[in-house]
Order: structure tokens, then sequence, then C-alpha cells
């Protein structure tokens, strides 16, 4: 991941409150997390494939906890 992609993400992060956690669903997939940071696919699994957010893979999918993405948007 580029120093650009990094900061995208991380300037999405400042955007977000509590509340919108709640929206989340309890399990999601690469499109919800695409969705919900507002990031393309490859930025996505960059972020997976990295370990940056923690994933587990179910066969071909890979599905991430809401409190994974909770804990990368507060670190």
């Amino acid at each position: 991941m580029t120093p650009t992609q990094t900061s995208k993400i991380r300037n999405v992060r400042f955007l977000m409150n509590i509340n919108d956690y709640e929206d989340l669903p309890t399990i999601l997939s690469i499109e919800d997390l695409m969705k919900f940071l507002g990031i393309g696919k490859n930025s996505a699994y960059n972020l997976v494939r990295s370990g940056q957010i923690k994933s587990i893979r179910i066969g071909r999918q890979i599905r991430i906890t809401r409190e994974s993405v909770i804990a990368f948007v507060q670190h």
C-alpha cells in the first residue's frame, strides 16, 4: 500500500462517529468493508492481506468481524 493510500484511509477514520458502527453487520464481506470505509477493492484486500484488519477465510470467501473494523478505525 502506498503512503497516499494509507493517508486516504486514515482520513476516513476521522469522518466516522460511534453511531456509524451500529449500522455495520456483525460479519462483513470485502464489499461491505469497501462501502463502509469508502475505499476501493484493492485497498480493502491490501488491508486484509497486510493484517491491518483481521479476517477469516471461509472457502474462497473473506469475512471480517465488526470488531475488527472498529479496532482498525479506532487505532
